[in-house]
Parts: structure tokens; sequence; C-alpha cells
């Protein structure tokens, strides 16, 4: 905002605000030894200057560690609250709705020229479908656990 202007010259005011600085950290909707997990992933710590980047850069990470685990669907909402006792420092509030883990129901493979679909199925041997195999196999094997216990 121009407070005079003389001729050619003009003064200037210019009102700087400081931006919060980081309290600590506070989560919802997640358990506790989550909690710490993430906390040992973002790296944040207290007195660093909240911006929209450390808040895009949190979630980013926080989501990064759940798509690992398998929730891809999650929700993640950031708040930052002030907090008037302690001067210009701040909580920032992550709210995190995990939702239900995404579960591969089958593998259709089609399309294929150059390659085999054994070979395309070796490659993915750790993403494993559901099959009815599985189930039933687990009662077998409960079966013949509880047949050896019976014996003793």
């Amino acid at each position: 905002m121009a407070t005079k202007m003389e001729g050619t010259r003009i003064w200037l005011n210019i009102a700087l605000k400081e931006r919060p600085r980081l309290y600590k950290v506070q989560y919802s909707g997640i358990r506790k030894g989550e909690q710490e997990t993430l906390n040992d992933k973002i790296k944040t710590y207290k007195g660093k200057i909240i911006t929209e980047t450390l808040k895009k850069n949190v979630e980013l990470a926080i989501r990064k560690h759940f798509q690992e685990k398998g929730y891809l669907n999650i929700v993640i909402k950031t708040a930052q609250k002030t907090d008037s006792l302690r001067g210009n420092n701040a909580t920032l509030s992550i709210s995190v709705n995990k939702k239900s883990k995404v579960k591969i129901n089958k593998i259709i493979i089609t399309g294929l020229k150059e390659t085999s679909e054994r070979t395309i199925r070796r490659k993915l041997k750790d993403t494993k479908q559901m099959r009815f195999g599985r189930i039933s196999n687990l009662r077998n094997t409960f079966r013949r656990n509880l047949k050896k216990i019976s014996r003793n």
C-alpha cells in the first residue's frame, strides 16, 4: 500500500506476517503403532515452518505408506490449528480414513503375442489372487492338525 507519493518517488508500506511453526503432529483414525511408523517416515521436527508444501509432502508420505499396505482408497485431511498459548506455534492435525483393503479377486491376462502367460504369472508371483482352493486347503490343514492333537 502506498503511503506517500512525491514526484517519481513512492513510499510503500509492506506488512509481513510470519508463518506458524510446527509444535506437534496429531493423528486421528489410525492406531498408535501406525502413528509412530508414520512419524519415522515423515521426519518432521518441532519448530519447522508449516507451509503448503510441508502439508502436501506429509500427505503423500502417508498415502504411499498405506498404499504399500494395500489400502488404495485412503482419504487424508490435514488441518492446521493455531495455539494461542504458545505464540506462533501450531498443531498439524491429520485425519486418516483407511477404508478397506483392496483385494485381487482374479487376474485375467489377454492379448499375449510375444511372451507366454506363464512368464507373466511368474513375474506376478507376489500378487496373489483369491482362490477357492486356498480356503479348502486351510480346512484340510486344520483337520490334519486337529487329528495330530487328538492322538496325543
